[in-house]
């Protein structure tokens, strides 16, 4: 059943490891964000990363004794490279989280690829690296500030024409701009 292109024709047989549900099994797309030509498909597909294309390869580590041991490389082996340098990061912010967790908050910042949301070319889409690392640490995807307010309401009868109120930034991203509005009530 093992295979590099996809679900072995008439079969309907997965390759393993990547159907295996315990593994982020990972495509490529080349640079306009279209399957690369060499990257596998299927309904076992989580998610996409860059592998590169002819003449625009990722940075990779080669032999020693050529170009000091880098190189340009395409394939899906660099997607998933990529893929799990994010996720080692993931858990250095957020060691807490488990393996559902992991997936469940790349699932949530993952740029969709196709209009379905899921799809067998895509999985759920393009790793969205800053947007994961955000929400990893507790801020916003796309890192902007999440206000914090000590009381959703004040009562200023009884404090007279004053009252304090903490506002707190609990995302990231600075405030550069903030008014506060108050609305007295009329009541009988």
């Amino acid at each position: 059943c093992s295979t590099n292109a996809g679900i072995v024709p008439g079969t309907g047989c997965a390759p393993y490891p990547a159907a295996n549900p315990y593994v982020l099994a990972i495509g490529a797309v080349n640079p306009n964000l279209t399957r690369a030509a060499y990257s596998n498909y299927g309904p076992f597909l989580k998610f996409v990363a860059p592998g590169g294309s002819s003449g625009q390869g990722i940075l990779s580590t080669i032999n020693p004794m050529v170009n000091g041991g880098y190189g340009a490389l395409t394939g899906t082996s660099q997607a998933s490279g990529l893929v799990s340098g994010i996720v080692a990061r993931i858990l250095s912010q957020n060691p807490s989280l488990d393996r559902t967790g992991v997936f469940q908050l790349l699932q949530e910042t993952a740029i969709p690829l196709s209009s379905a949301g899921f799809s067998s070319e895509f999985g759920y889409g393009l790793i969205n690296t800053q947007a994961a690392l955000n929400v990893a640490s507790g801020m916003s995807p796309d890192g902007a500030p999440i206000l914090a307010l000590s009381s959703g309401s004040m009562d200023l009868g009884t404090l007279g024409t004053t009252g304090a109120v903490l506002v707190q930034n609990q995302g990231g991203g600075p405030i550069s701009d903030l008014t506060v509005a108050t609305q007295m009530a009329t009541g009988a």
